[in-house]
């Protein structure tokens, strides 16, 4: 059997009908010429060398101890029929043909079995290693797409928000922001960026506790209690949850869920619950249990307003409070780089005001007020932006005023930049760049 890496395979039937026919014509051929140098002595017997040996040699040789006896009993036929018209028979000779037909057919049966053993066990290693190779290549291709996976989490954190934002708005619009109302379009949100395949999203209430009525289901979700190791860690810690990697290993699951992710507000007020019963290894990390964790927050956020933010006449000011917030609390606790921009324009120029509002990035939020200088300001909070990126923004804006206005930049214009970093900032130093640098107050923005 030929493969595709066998550069030579060796013939395993050698008893063929060509096989038969190529002995039978070598020694005719033999003889033939025997005749056609030596008419008297077609056999060579009386040369100085048995020259007809070679025949039944090489049909020995070629096709084993069966044909290259055939051969020489064509020839020692042939002999002992010439051999009775002169009355003289050459022992020695036919002694010596046999001889070394035999020899020479026990040599090629002998090594045509070790071949025939070294390509049976190249032909198993063979398809060992195809069937390895074809292993390889669907692990190969898994580990592609799993890569793809991962990378399309890694992208996903910012077109995650801004999907949010826009589902939230949406349902605002339509009914009354509540998670009942908004809990299909969450557990598609998240499901969409951590690839679990059971899950629930469970209410939560401050005096009621948790219901355990599931309002959306993933799955084949267990039945579960109030009783639940993971569940009442949850509810405990009010932090995300999951369980630990080498209990799952050792196949010791204490509970009936593999992750637990809270939804609570800035404040620390209860939501609701995402159990999750199934969630694959690869999707087991910290990274994509961060993820849960920052969309729980802000679905809490869009649900749960402070009283605070609330007492805002302006519902832009209270959306850019409550974000404010989340994004302060996020550089905390999962080292999420956001920063705020305030351009202060001492001299009102609507044109300049449309264009800067007009160069609003797809995840950033804007906020126009007038501080208590009388000067317009338009603050911008900059969410997944680090101090790279907040100088990357501010060239482009410069760029666009300089097409806009030519000759002019914004220091010409009397607009004032200020940028605050909210990495690792303090609250206190959060509210003194909002209201003592920009000259806003808490009617105004609530941080």
């Amino acid at each position: 059997m030929r493969t595709l890496y066998n550069d030579y395979v060796v013939p395993l039937r050698t008893h063929t009908l060509s096989a038969w026919l190529e002995t039978v014509f070598i020694t005719v051929v033999a003889i033939g010429l025997g005749y056609s140098l030596s008419p008297q002595d077609p056999f060579l017997v009386a040369a100085d060398f048995p020259w007809m040996l070679f025949a039944p040699l090489l049909v020995a040789v070629r096709y084993g101890l069966l044909a290259g006896l055939f051969s020489v009993s064509l020839i020692l036929a042939g002999l002992l029929f010439s051999v009775e018209q002169q009355t003289h028979l050459p022992i020695s000779y036919m002694v010596g043909l046999l001889l070394a037909t035999f020899l020479a057919g026990e040599f090629h049966d002998l090594w045509l079995k070790k071949l025939i053993l070294l390509q049976r066990a190249n032909e198993y290693r063979q398809y060992r290693l195809d069937d390895f190779t074809r292993s390889y290549r669907l692990l190969q291709i898994s580990h592609d797409d799993l890569e793809l996976r991962i990378a399309g989490g890694n992208r996903s954190l910012r077109s995650t928000l801004q999907s949010l934002r826009r589902s939230l708005q949406a349902v605002e619009q339509s009914r009354q922001p509540d998670l009942a109302n908004i809990a299909e379009q969450a557990m598609q949100i998240f499901s969409e960026h951590s690839a679990f395949t059971a899950a629930a999203l469970y209410p939560v209430d401050a005096k009621q506790g948790i219901q355990l009525k599931a309002l959306t289901v993933v799955g084949q979700m267990p039945q579960i209690n109030i009783d639940d190791v993971l569940l009442k860690a949850c509810l405990e810690a009010k932090r995300t949850v999951s369980i630990r990697d080498e209990l799952l290993d050792k196949g010791e699951n204490p509970s009936q869920l593999q992750v637990c992710v809270p939804l609570l507000d800035t404040e620390q007020n209860w939501v609701g619950i995402l159990a999750i019963a199934q969630l694959p290894f690869f999707a087991m990390t910290e990274q994509t249990l961060n993820l849960l964790t920052l969309i729980s927050g802000y679905i809490a956020d869009a649900l749960h307003a402070n009283k605070a933010v609330m007492q805002l006449q302006d519902s832009h000011a209270q959306y850019f409070s409550q974000q404010l917030q989340r994004a302060v609390l996020n550089t905390h606790k999962y080292k999420l780089s956001a920063a705020l921009c305030a351009f202060e324009m001492t001299n009102e120029n609507s044109e300049l005001q449309m264009l800067l509002e007009h160069s609003q990035r797809g995840l950033d939020l804007q906020l126009e007020v007038i501080n208590n200088r009388g000067s317009h300001v338009l603050l911008v909070l900059l969410p997944l932006t680090r101090p790279t990126g907040v100088l990357s923004y501010l060239e482009r804006i410069n760029a666009l005023v300089e097409q806009q206005f030519p000759d002019m930049n914004l220091a010409r214009l009397a607009v004032t930049v200020r940028t605050f970093q909210l990495d690792q900032a303090q609250s206190a130093a959060v509210r003194q760049f909002v209201y003592q640098e920009c000259g806003l107050n808490e009617q105004q923005l609530v941080v």
